[in-house]
């Protein structure tokens, strides 16, 4: 009888996903394309439009980003490689802490997170020293 009562209820109501509308992600890159050249944005700017990169680029979660940190990080030909500070929430014992790349996108400069980082790295060393 439970059993027949559980299907009644899930025949009533189904499961639904969770995410069932999604934003739209050209709206976000088209704001930032805007935030051009970035010589020219403020440090809040800069920052601002940084976040969304890497959050874009990485598709990392929060608590990933916020695990990135400038002792950590080394400069390359065409990308940032960052260690991160710390382990996950979900990791094990035994896991090495992971590293984010986040590479250079020469089709369009004004949504290369490589040039982004540049400027900012030059813009915070100006302004905090």
């Amino acid at each position: 009888m439970v059993i027949r009562y559980m299907k009644g209820i899930f025949v009533l109501k189904p499961p639904k996903p969770r995410y069932v509308v999604t934003w739209d992600v050209n709206l976000v890159l088209c704001y930032l394309r805007k935030l051009a050249p970035v010589r020219h944005l403020s440090l809040k700017d800069l920052t601002l439009k940084l976040a969304m990169l890497m959050g874009l680029t990485q598709a990392a979660r929060v608590q990933t980003l916020h695990l990135v940190t400038v002792t950590g990080c080394k400069k390359l030909k065409t990308e940032f490689v960052f260690q991160l500070s710390d382990s996950f929430k979900q990791s094990r014992p035994s896991c090495k802490v992971a590293t984010l790349c986040f590479r250079a996108y020469p089709p369009d400069r004004r949504l290369c997170i490589y040039t982004v980082l540049k400027e900012f790295s030059h813009k915070a060393c100006a302004e905090y020293g």
